[in-house]
């Protein structure tokens, strides 16, 4: 039991579909024959779905199961449940009125200049992505200033220990590791889908790096797809056909796709990111180049082709590292943070 009843906890969701309508930008998207999804996120106000904020949905119905009142706050357009979490999103407008000083604010550090909106309730700042720490960022005018404990925020929560390391410098009590997990329930194997040789990407993550793989790995025997903009059932199949997942994220915070891909029972080769050095170890759960290092992974590619043995080391491997990122661990880890907060 708490030791301290906590009031409500609120997760800050960034606005990522913000809409712009400057004629710069769209000439820009015609020229550069993106004109369509230029139109589909800046007008329409659509996005992608991102997995820092399926994240914090996740966070929302875990505490959901402990007891708490836990409302998601959308910024703008944009709310990012992809997935059909149970839980009611609301406006800033909505909530900041009634909102109380024992209430807790989480707010992701690409917002991290958003603690001056809630100065009088208490305010956790969630570290999930490592590129823009006390930095400027987009969606911020204004670079943060000396460190998140200094004055502005009571605790940080990360999602990943390579993120844990890089938080050094803030107080080693104020920082809590609350790690990213995976549904293991939807996530799994199914052998009987897999396609020999399938190689599955995503192309959104550096498109240039994706690019030069493909055409590098053109005159091998596989077959490539790519997998955007899909549900998560429909992206669990492409997961569950494929031999092999190429990670070209970076940076990461964390890197829930290779994670994903590998409780599916994919061969995981590419870039970490940083965050996904935890689970992406050379030669034991996948084969990993240097971030950016796109010939290397190439020659990992024509390596798990040629070498069925070396592959199935490799899928059993990751395999069973994923399991090692369950529900049931990261809420340990989530209670256990809510319990320091109530104390």
């Amino acid at each position: 039991m708490w030791r301290v009843k906590l009031a409500n906890i609120y997760y800050l969701i960034p606005d990522v579909a913000k809409r712009d309508y400057s004629l710069l930008e769209l000439l820009r998207s015609i020229k550069r024959k993106k004109f369509k999804s230029h139109f589909s996120n800046k007008i329409l106000g659509r996005s992608n779905p991102l997995g820092g904020v399926k994240v914090i949905y996740q966070h929302c119905m875990l505490l959901k199961e402990f007891g708490f009142e836990v409302i998601p706050v959308r910024l703008g357009v944009y709310e990012g449940n992809f997935y059909g979490f149970d839980v009611k999103v609301k406006s800033l407008n909505e909530v900041q009125q009634l909102m109380t000083e024992d209430d807790v604010v989480v707010i992701p550090e690409v917002l991290q200049n958003y603690y001056k909106c809630f100065i009088n309730q208490r305010r956790v700042i969630f570290v999930q992505a490592w590129f823009c720490l006390y930095e400027d960022h987009p969606l911020e005018s204004q670079k943060f200033k000396g460190l998140y404990t200094d004055c502005c925020y009571e605790h940080v929560m990360c999602c990943s220990k390579y993120l844990q390391k890089q938080l050094s410098v803030e107080p080693t009590e104020k920082v809590h590791l609350v790690s990213n997990y995976i549904d293991h329930d939807f996530f799994k194997e199914k052998s009987e889908l897999r396609v020999e040789n399938r190689v599955l990407m995503m192309p959104r993550k550096n498109p240039k790096n994706l690019k030069s793989i493909v055409e590098g790995i053109s005159n091998l025997p596989v077959d490539i797809v790519y997998a955007d903009r899909l549900s998560q059932d429909q992206l669990i199949v492409e997961y569950q056909k494929s031999d092999v997942f190429i990670a070209t994220g970076y940076p990461e915070g964390f890197g829930l796709p290779p994670l994903e891909a590998m409780a599916c029972g994919a061969v995981v080769i590419g870039f970490t990111g940083g965050g996904a050095s935890e689970f992406m170890i050379h030669e034991k759960t996948a084969l990993v180049a240097n971030d950016g290092d796109v010939k290397k992974v190439i020659e990992y590619v024509e390596m798990v082709v040629k070498d069925k043995k070396l592959k199935e080391h490799l899928r059993s491997s990751g395999l069973e590292i994923s399991k090692k990122y369950n529900k049931e661990a990261t809420k340990k880890q989530l209670k256990e943070f809510i319990e320091l907060l109530a104390l």
